[in-house]
């Protein structure tokens, strides 16, 4: 019954196995006979190869939405499949959501090849310094922009380059940029560096999760070209929702956000609706000598 299907919008598929060849072929039948009307798709697996195949040479024109799940990393030429599929079938892309290691792994898939029409983009999974430097290179306007457990742990003598790294990747975005979550976890080795925020002239949602690292934070005045403290009306003028999580013995990155006047009243400008604060625990397990 399920092939005859050709007129569905949304698709979610999920290959708990291999062994099921009949899972496989209905799936692939399904994705490729609602070419034409398909606006969102999720596309999941597990084992060792990717079979990617029911999209390869397919034109879906509609397809908005597309989300790329994968338990363990695929083999190199898997992942040139993926960067190609995404370049020729999916013309109208407007909404991406990826493991990060799967995005900076394509080799055929230029960034600047992306689709002009992507606004949205969700990178899952550990992202390292090599997967930030790659962002540079994409050239969409994007509106949302979701980094999740941002760890560089790739850059060795090289942590010095880290606040240089994230400060360009959010410059390239942030004038189109109306949503920011980043969630910061890597670890620098006790070392205190500034970290350093651009100006985003229409965002509206702005998530920070920060494991202690932003001890010290300065925001862009391109008024007078120097980064210092926070100025919501340049910073973020029309801002609407902050949320910041913290480690709950550091609160720096707390004081860098809502900064308090000699009155003791927060800097916050009336235009923010929505402040989300919170302070997470981290537990550190003893080890018996």
């Amino acid at each position: 019954m399920f092939p005859n299907v050709t007129n569905l919008k949304s698709i979610f598929i999920s290959y708990p196995t291999k062994k099921l060849q009949w899972q496989t072929t209905v799936c692939k039948k399904l994705i490729a006979n609602s070419a034409s009307t398909l606006e969102r798709l999720s596309f999941q697996w597990s084992g060792n190869q990717l079979d990617f195949a029911p999209v390869h040479r397919t034109v879906f024109p509609k397809l908005r939405e597309l989300e790329i799940f994968k338990r363990s990393l695929p083999r190199y030429e898997d992942l040139e499949r993926i960067g190609q599929v995404v370049i020729e079938s999916f013309p109208a892309l407007e909404s991406l959501k990826i493991d990060s290691g799967i995005l900076y792994k394509f080799q055929s898939w230029s960034p600047t090849k992306v689709p002009l029409s992507l606004k949205s983009l969700e990178m899952k999974g550990y992202s390292s310094y090599k997967q930030m430097y790659y962002l540079l290179n994409i050239r969409c306007s994007l509106k949302t922009l979701v980094l999740d457990r941002v760890k560089f742990d790739d850059i060795g003598h090289r942590v010095d380059e880290l606040p240089t790294i994230l400060y360009s990747v959010l410059k390239t975005f942030s004038p189109t940029l109306e949503k920011l979550s980043i969630d910061l976890r890597w670890w620098i080795g006790g070392k205190q560096l500034e970290w350093k925020f651009p100006v985003f002239p229409v965002m509206k949602r702005l998530r920070v999760v920060n494991n202690g690292v932003l001890e010290k934070i300065a925001f862009e005045n391109p008024c007078s070209d120097v980064f210092g403290r926070i100025d919501y009306k340049v910073c973020f003028p029309v801002l609407e929702s902050l949320h910041v999580c913290i480690e709950a013995i550091n609160l720096s990155p707390l004081d860098a956000f809502l900064p308090m006047e000699n009155n003791g009243c927060s800097m916050v400008v009336d235009w923010v609706k929505e402040i989300d604060i919170r302070r997470i625990r981290l537990f550190v397990r003893a080890v018996p000598r």
